[in-house]
């Protein structure tokens, strides 16, 4: 069994543990990103878990470096903090992990897909035809003839079937005008000024708005037939 120190707390670990085992077996926690757990090997390629030892300049990984005899392991001084958060802004600086869900990637009109599900669960209708409106005119036709590219690159079809955006798309535009009101009663007065409750269209009759002349019907010579 190896004793080592680390932030001022006495620890003993079996030969050939890490840094960062040595670390929660005395609840420590130290973030990692690339660790695979026990008994695989560690990848130390995201240097978030770096600790400083037994006061060197340099800094190392602790999934990667095993615990010596009398080790003094520091893993909560500001600089060492400050390195781990440099690290993960390096990581989401420059990364081949994708940042716009895949769906939206291969709309053509690249819509804002995740937020219009996430008001849809929520029930907000009016925000989440805006969200629609800001890319797509007309959901509620567009979304009867689109291509449903968006739920080709759905990632959930994996798993068991894509999420139907095409469908919850168009379902927007009903909801958009489903509003609570009182319809007037039966007997209410008529109007004739459109606008108002009541107004019921006039039948127009043609006398009243084309010339008797247009209105005459004439035979066709049958010599012209």
């Amino acid at each position: 069994m190896i004793t080592v120190t680390i932030d001022g707390k006495p620890v003993t670990v079996p030969e050939g543990a890490t840094v960062l085992a040595a670390a929660r077996q005395v609840g420590i926690d130290i973030p990692t990103l690339c660790d695979r757990g026990e008994g695989k090997p560690a990848l130390s390629s995201c240097m978030v878990c770096v600790v400083r030892i037994n006061g060197a300049q340099r800094l190392v990984p602790s999934c990667g470096t095993r615990v010596v005899e009398g080790m003094r392991i520091e893993g909560e001084t500001p600089d060492v903090l400050k390195a781990r958060q440099t690290a993960i802004e390096l990581l989401l600086s420059d990364h081949v992990g994708p940042c716009v869900a895949p769906c939206q990637t291969v709309c053509p009109a690249h819509m804002h897909i995740d937020q219009m599900l996430t008001q849809i669960a929520s029930q907000d209708w009016p925000a989440a035809i805006e969200t629609v409106k800001e890319a797509i005119a007309l959901p509620a036709i567009l979304g009867r003839i689109c291509p449903e590219l968006c739920e080709k690159g759905c990632r959930r079809k994996n798993h068991d079937a894509p999420v139907t955006i095409c469908r919850l798309k168009r379902e927007t535009a009903p909801n958009r005008f489903a509003r609570t009101c009182t319809p007037p009663p039966a007997n209410r007065w008529r109007s004739s000024v459109p606008g108002r409750p009541g107004f019921r269209p006039r039948t127009i009759s043609p006398r009243r708005v084309m010339p008797a002349r247009f209105l005459t019907a004439t035979p066709w010579p049958a010599d012209r037939c």
